[in-house]
């Protein structure tokens, strides 16, 4: 099967001859009008004679091959214009191959991202899900501290400074705009639409829309010393039970994006 180069290089070989045709052919056309004007002069000079020049027979085979030449030459031309059509749909054939060897590179590349995206996803919430369901280390601390009878956390070798450095660089920011997901699956979600349409013989396909309307990402705001209160007054209210802050509570949730 030929290339599209050189389908490209036969296309334009075709046209180049087609215009050395046409060119031909007006040449001879041109050369056939001169003939019949120099002999119309010839019989106008012949007319009451016997005998006419002998040249005027000679123009007329001229312009009698000259005839038959333009015929051949649109033959020819009716021939090349047959092989250019067929291999102007022989290069869109080919183009459209080229292109769907392009989509298959593209469809493997755009799988392997949705995939490695659907993957961190999971990722994501299973961790998400574990710190849900795990015991709260600064909770642990706080209660520590109102039990320490006078003393402080730098008496047991707590840094807690350290502590709340650590901690504060800890905190989830969530400042990924979610609707970015969104409008990439509802562009999925129509081109998927618009094949199905196409593989069912259908017209027409249902557009799905993106889901608009105002997102705004709420950073809490916590006061420190209310919690630290609110903390003290369960301890006091309920008995002081470390092994329950201990028990790891595990939940972790699996997910398939498959």
């Amino acid at each position: 099967m030929k290339t599209v180069a050189k389908l490209n290089a036969d296309i334009e070989g075709i046209k180049q001859m087609m215009a050395q045709v046409d060119t031909e052919i007006i040449s001879k056309k041109a050369q056939v009008e001169d003939l019949k004007k120099s002999n119309s002069k010839l019989v106008e000079l012949s007319l009451g004679k016997e005998r006419r020049p002998a040249a005027l027979e000679t123009q007329r085979r001229r312009i009698f091959t000259l005839t038959s030449e333009v015929e051949e030459l649109k033959f020819v031309k009716g021939t090349l214009k047959e092989k250019l059509e067929t291999a102007t749909q022989s290069l869109h054939t080919a183009s459209i191959r080229n292109r769907l060897e392009e989509y298959r590179k593209a469809e493997a590349y755009q799988l392997n991202l949705i995939q490695k995206a659907q993957d961190l996803l999971a990722k994501y919430i299973n961790a998400i899900s574990e710190l849900e369901g795990s015991g709260n280390a600064l909770e642990l601390l706080v209660r520590i501290n109102g039990d320490l009878n006078g003393k402080g956390l730098v008496d047991f070798d707590v840094d807690l400074e350290a502590v709340l450095k650590r901690f504060h660089r800890a905190i989830l920011f969530h400042d990924f705009d979610s609707a970015r997901i969104d409008r990439l699956n509802t562009t999925n979600r129509n081109l998927l639409n618009q094949l199905d349409a196409v593989h069912e013989g259908k017209r027409s396909y249902h557009k799905a829309q993106v889901q608009t309307g105002p997102t705004r990402q709420v950073k809490p705001h916590v006061n420190p010393l209310l919690e630290a209160q609110k903390y003290e007054q369960y301890r006091l209210k309920e008995a002081d039970d470390l092994s329950k802050l201990l028990k790891h509570k595990k939940k972790v949730i699996h997910q398939t994006y498959r």
